[in-house]
């Protein structure tokens, strides 16, 4: 016990959380992301609206996952550093998707290359393979995360990962060669606007999107995926619910 206080104390006079306040943390950020994908889900999935970054709920999800991917990052510590996952991401990408984000020609540093791959990868949906990827690979991560960090822990990114395949079925059009992306922000902030009442247009930076239009059957929408994390388990329960409408008969 005397050894486990020593061992304790030595993180909180290094400036790192306790074991158990680290587990916490982590914890808190994936019931984060999985709320702002629950609302994503709720809005676009399996709708032909387009998700872009006017919408809140976007805003917050790109927020939120900015926050897993930069907590307990080493560079946190060090004063006027720039908060930026992009030294670690940039690690796991080929060389034309590197070149391409590369070449992004307002985007002028390692923080807004960061964003920009963060909603690149949302748009054509590669963000969930990534983080498999990620998960599996946490050598790599040792270099700039801290031990408590979210990316080192392995079950939670692969929680994470099956968090993100639930938006498969929501068509992202979220500008990602804006200059905005360029500002040294914290992962926490956000600039969220209200969440629009009809379809967004398309920003002209975007990707095109490749879309199915086959069209449902008319009693059934389709399938919306909601994820719920709980507090005390260790396992990521998937709820797959089918929502049916219905017109409702005149009394």
């Amino acid at each position: 016990m005397d050894l486990l206080r020593s061992i304790s104390q030595r993180a909180s006079d290094a400036g790192l959380p306790a074991a158990e306040d680290a587990e916490a943390e982590r914890r808190a950020l994936l019931r984060r992301v999985s709320d702002a994908v629950k609302a994503v889900q709720i809005q676009f999935a399996g709708k032909q609206e387009l998700a872009t970054c006017a919408d809140a709920r976007i805003s917050t999800l790109c927020a939120q996952l900015e926050a897993a991917l930069c907590h307990g990052l080493k560079s946190l510590k060090k004063k006027g550093a720039p908060i930026t996952f992009w030294p670690y991401v940039k690690q796991f990408l080929g060389a034309a998707d590197l070149d391409r984000i590369m070449a992004l020609e307002n985007i002028t540093n390692d923080c807004g290359r960061g964003r920009a791959w963060l909603r690149a990868a949302l748009n054509e949906h590669f963000l969930e393979k990534q983080l498999r990827v990620m998960s599996n690979d946490r050598e790599k991560g040792r270099a700039f995360y801290d031990d408590h960090a979210f990316m080192l822990d392995e079950e939670l990114t692969s929680m994470l990962a099956t968090l993100i395949l639930g938006l498969e079925s929501t068509l992202f059009a979220i500008d990602f060669e804006s200059d905005d992306l360029n500002g040294i922000k914290t992962a926490h902030q956000t600039h969220s606007r209200t969440p629009s009442s009809g379809p967004a247009a398309l920003p002209a930076a975007v990707r095109p999107i490749s879309v199915d239009n086959k069209a449902a059957p008319a009693d059934d929408t389709p399938a919306a995926m909601f994820i719920a994390v709980h507090n005390h388990s260790t396992a990521l329960d998937v709820e797959i619910v089918r929502k049916k409408t219905k017109k409702k008969k005149k009394k």
